[in-house]
């Protein structure tokens, strides 16, 4: 893996960014050091040439492949930390935050349920300067598996790690309680809530519902507002049930 904005962990970098997330039940800590002064983000000798077919080839990056996340993502994907993974604008995985009807179909056709898998070690960019944000849909999971050495980290796609407000952030769909599910004349196998950040429909009936795991992961510089109480955060969790492993999350510089 060619590191752009990650040093190797324990490091010693004059102007390292030490993020702290909590340990497990022994209640030990994790110390994660990322270089906060450069992501070596001068642009490399030519086009990314190993981009999979659900991405666009970017200009390299010190050498390694930038690809750009299509805005629709509808069969199962796996990010590989040989990459930089841009995204230039919303993400959507998978199609259900559509309103489904009282049969849980959009509109007679089943979800599409997908699967996101991001190796350790892995860089996810927004662009900066936009809302650029990765939404992973009901029906569909994240799996984040990052580690106390290789986290994987969401940040913007400037050149350093200080700053707030650069991009939006990850939001998680999922089909478990809310509790406007339970209000007014709701069909029993459906519950439609409209989200924040504008990300679409969630909610729902299951609350051992499963929306991935995620772990070991850095979520920095980001947070966007559409308007008062309307914004994404830094991780946006919307009806997520138990069936979701998280742990380990550290969120910094979030507007």
């Amino acid at each position: 893996m060619k590191l752009t904005k990650l040093t190797a962990l324990g490091a010693l970098v004059a102007s390292t960014l030490t993020l702290y997330g909590c340990g497990g039940s022994d209640g030990d800590n994790v110390t994660i050091e990322i270089d906060a002064s450069t992501n070596g983000s001068t642009t490399g000798s030519g086009v990314s040439e190993t981009c999979p077919s659900f991405s666009t080839p970017k200009a390299q990056v010190n050498g390694t492949d930038v690809c750009a996340l299509q805005s629709t993502i509808l069969s199962d994907v796996n990010l590989t930390n040989d990459i930089i993974w841009l995204m230039e604008g919303r993400v959507t995985v998978g199609d259900g935050n559509g309103s489904l009807d009282a049969a849980g179909t959009l509109g007679g056709a089943a979800v599409t349920n997908v699967d996101m898998t991001i190796q350790a070690g892995t860089q996810i960019q927004g662009l900066s300067g936009t809302f650029a944000n990765l939404v992973i849909t009901r029906g569909s999971r994240l799996l984040a598996r990052g580690t106390a050495a290789d986290p994987i980290i969401f940040s913007s796609s400037d050149d350093d790690l200080v700053g707030s407000g650069e991009w939006g952030g990850l939001i998680i769909h999922g089909y478990s309680y809310h509790n406007e599910c339970f209000t007014g004349a709701v069909a029993d196998a459906t519950c439609n809530i409209d989200s924040e950040g504008e990300s679409g429909f969630a909610g729902g009936f299951d609350e051992d519902d499963d929306s991935g795991i995620i772990q070991y992961v850095v979520i920095t510089e980001g947070g966007f507002e559409f308007a008062p109480g309307d914004e994404i955060n830094g991780l946006s969790l919307m009806s997520v049930g138990s069936g979701t492993t998280i742990d380990h999350i550290q969120i910094n510089g979030n507007a």
